[in-house]
């Protein structure tokens, strides 16, 4: 015959303190997982392709942007919800089935997304979202952000994990992955660098202004999109914080065409898979 332990009063008072330090475990989290889980976007719509421009203004610590997303929707809708955060919108339009629609923005800040609204049925299949927006240049290291460093300003990105929305409006999620066409309009004397290489850089649009276009980067993450903008020819490591992007003395060059700095893990992750 097998013995019955005894139960001693002290073991039945740890063993339900013990339990109960689990129960409250748990509680909590799920009182952080059921958030998470509420604010996933739907899975009716997949992008595809980002076509984005940004406007950084060092000198007054904002942007402005123009973003053309191509998706692909699995049914027939009439809302697209997307992640924005700390993102005004001007203008948004849905175009599907050869008709282009205003669409209606309803932010929601408390879940970093916005919803777009038309009038009719977007059919299901191919279509394009457009949105011109501002942001702006934090200083909490947080998206495209201010960094500063002997007397001179940098645009900056940090969009791991979930910061992309910060930088511009976008299915902020790992799973929803697309390529990129990256562009940054800026000052006549600074440098911009992104994931890929430079394929143009025409003056314009405004005085004083140039544009610089990259090349279109492999299928990946939002969180993966890099740019650095400003005087980079001159800025120490400490300006480029996040290690976003690599140090260039001309535009589209490298610094020592020697020996050519080590990519960030964003630019090097983006540019191999």
């Amino acid at each position: 015959m097998h013995r019955v332990p005894k139960v001693h009063r002290g073991d039945e008072g740890a063993a339900g303190t013990k339990m109960s330090h689990v129960a409250c475990r748990l509680v909590i989290v799920l009182a952080y997982a059921v958030p998470a889980f509420a604010q996933r976007l739907p899975a009716n719509v997949t992008p595809t392709h980002y076509d984005l421009s940004v406007t950084p203004d060092l000198e007054n610590a904002t942007f402005g942007g123009s973003e053309r997303i191509e998706v692909t929707l699995k049914a027939p809708a009439r809302t697209i919800t997307l992640n924005a955060a700390e993102i005004q919108f001007d203008t948004a339009t849905i175009s599907a089935g050869g008709r282009t629609q205003r669409a209606r923005v309803t932010r929601v800040p408390s879940r970093d997304q916005a919803t777009l609204t038309v009038p009719r049925l977007i059919p299901a299949g191919a279509a394009e979202i457009e949105i011109n927006y501002r942001g702006i240049l934090n200083d909490q290291l947080r998206g495209l952000y201010l960094s500063k460093a002997n007397n001179r300003r940098y645009a900056v990105t940090q969009l791991e994990a979930t910061d992309a929305r910060r930088m511009f409006p976008s299915f902020d999620e790992p799973a929803f992955k697309a390529t990129f066409s990256l562009s940054a309009t800026i000052d006549e004397g600074d440098h911009a660098i992104s994931n890929g290489a430079v394929v143009s850089d025409t003056p314009g649009p405004g005085a004083r202004k140039h544009t610089v276009r990259f090349e279109t980067t492999p299928k990946m993450s939002t969180y993966l999109v890099a740019l650095a903008v400003g005087d980079l020819s001159r800025a120490p490591p400490t300006a480029l914080q996040s290690g976003s992007a690599r140090r260039r003395t001309k535009r589209g060059r490298p610094a020592s065409r020697s020996k050519p700095p080590k990519r960030s893990s964003a630019i090097t992750t983006a540019t191999t898979r």
